[in-house]
């Protein structure tokens, strides 16, 4: 595949594109081509972003995928995760992601029951994540993790010793 690499500046505040002069003042649009790179098409079944997030010895977060890394308000994220149980997966547990604010607000969110996912395979699931409209410019977080849907009890992420580092991973930033 090839990609045309393209750089132009833009107001964080009102997202307004800023025009690209030349060395005489001329406006030349609100972009400048930097030229051509080669990117190798990704191989069958491959995992975009591949990570290894152990959730209690349970579920193996094995990779995401997103969309986009930056959005405005109001605007949807289209996260994908990469879940492989280690063993046959409780019904009753729900998998979640996040838009965290960088003091640990919520500004998007959804959960979905993760039900009957079979052992060792790694199982898809989509999540669309609406950016709150009156989100804030600036930096962002994406998280997820796994909880027991009665008791609302988190998965611990653990360490490879089997230490509880958290109750969610977070896999990303993104900017509004």
């Amino acid at each position: 595949n090839q990609l045309q690499v393209v750089a132009g500046l833009y107001s964080l505040e009102s997202g307004e594109r800023l025009a690209v002069r030349d060395s005489e003042g001329r406006e030349l649009g609100v972009s400048v081509g930097l030229g051509q790179v080669s990117v190798p098409a990704p191989a069958e079944g491959s995992i975009a972003n591949p990570v290894d997030i152990d959730y209690g010895r349970q579920v193996t977060l094995a990779g995401y995928d997103l969309d986009r890394t930056t959005l405005r308000p109001g605007e949807t994220l289209r996260l994908t995760l990469f879940w492989q149980p280690r063993r046959p997966v409780d019904p009753g547990y729900t998998a979640f992601a996040h838009i965290l604010g960088a003091d640990g607000s919520l500004w998007a969110g959804q959960a979905e029951p993760a039900g009957t996912w079979p052992a060792g395979q790694v199982t898809e699931a989509s999540y669309d994540l609406t950016l709150r409209s009156d989100a804030p410019p600036g930096e962002y977080y994406v998280d997820a993790g796994l909880y027991q849907a009665g008791s609302g009890q988190r998965l611990g992420v653990l360490d490879r010793w089997g230490h509880v580092l958290d109750h969610r991973a977070l896999l990303t930033r993104i900017r509004v």
